[in-house]
């Protein structure tokens, strides 16, 4: 049984799928919740196998009103170091490509819904991604995009976002959201109404789109996190 260390950065936003396949393998969970006022955050990543970064609504440029994303990156460039096993999503992702020195900052329009991903050749030859196929449609939720990190291996793309998903080393980002369940997307469209309606797009739009998407986003997503699981030691 491993110890692995999951950094939360919302109520909402948690790790979902990953806790089950985390859980199935038999690994030991230390989740630390960064909207918590008594947070304890680690300061290295002797004690653990394995980082999950999930993510959040703010950007990883605003980090002088959240002190924690310093350290973040900080604990990701050190299990990057000691080739530990990372998994970011969305903000998680983005705190992975910072670290990693790519640009981090707003695309040319905010992606958020059912859209189409396109897995690149090379992940058709990656450890995680093999065989699923060359193109999904998962759920979207973000603003910020980022840069494929020098030395990374780009996996996926879409008509918005060159940059979905990269492999460096042991270290995964994932800019979109396979993670979720029926409940979580029915929170999010909730908690973040505000966005959407300033957004103009309709929480209604995007809980339609859960009976034609999610079953194959989540047989995905089992897929993907059960063989990122299997990376840790």
């Amino acid at each position: 049984m491993a110890k692995i260390l999951v950094m939360e950065h919302h109520p909402c936003e948690t790790s979902g799928l990953i806790a089950d396949s985390l859980s199935l393998a038999g690994h030991d969970m230390q989740i630390v919740r960064e909207f918590d006022e008594k947070v304890t955050r680690p300061q290295n990543m002797d004690e653990f196998e394995a980082l999950v970064v999930m993510g959040g609504p703010m950007s990883v440029n605003e980090q002088s009103q959240y002190h924690w994303i310093e350290d973040e990156i900080a604990l990701i460039k050190y299990a990057i170091e000691k080739d530990i096993p990372v998994l970011g999503v969305c903000l998680g992702s983005q705190l992975l490509a910072k670290a990693l020195g790519s640009q981090v900052g707003p695309g040319p329009i905010t992606e958020i819904g059912w859209h189409p991903v396109t897995l690149t050749h090379e992940a058709q030859e990656d450890a995680l991604w093999r065989g699923i196929g060359e193109r999904f449609n998962p759920l979207h939720w973000h603003q910020d995009v980022y840069s494929l990190p020098h030395g990374a291996c780009l996996l996926a793309s879409s008509e918005l976002t060159g940059c979905q998903a990269f492999r460096f080393r042991k270290a995964y980002g994932i800019l979109f959201h396979l993670e979720m369940s029926d409940p979580m997307i029915r929170d999010w469209t909730h908690a973040f109404s505000a966005e959407l309606h300033k957004e103009g797009i309709s929480g209604q739009t995007i809980l339609a789109g859960i009976d034609e998407n999610l079953e194959e986003a989540n047989r995905i997503g089992s897929i993907i996190f059960d063989r990122w699981v299997a990376l840790i030691s």
